[in-house]
């Protein structure tokens, strides 16, 4: 919130979600706390990105996207 604070009322603004882990119960914080960033987000007219849907489309970060569940691989 105090970044957005921070930024110039014409500036261009996009937020990318937090992404899912492959840790199912991480990512039920991981949700609640999108929910927030989002709201703060369109609260200042800022661009959503939301990569969850693609690189975790059963809930938990897939694993070709991962190297320890966590962190990207290269793909």
């Amino acid at each position: 919130e105090a970044l957005l604070r921070r930024c110039p009322p014409d500036a261009t603004l996009v937020v990318t979600l937090i992404p899912y882990t492959s840790d199912r119960a991480l990512n039920a914080s991981i949700a609640e706390a999108n929910v927030h960033v989002r709201q703060l987000a369109e609260q200042r007219g800022a661009r959503i990105v939301d990569l969850n849907p693609l690189l975790a489309p059963a809930g938990v970060l897939a694993p070709e996207f991962t190297t320890d569940g966590l962190h990207f691989s290269d793909r």
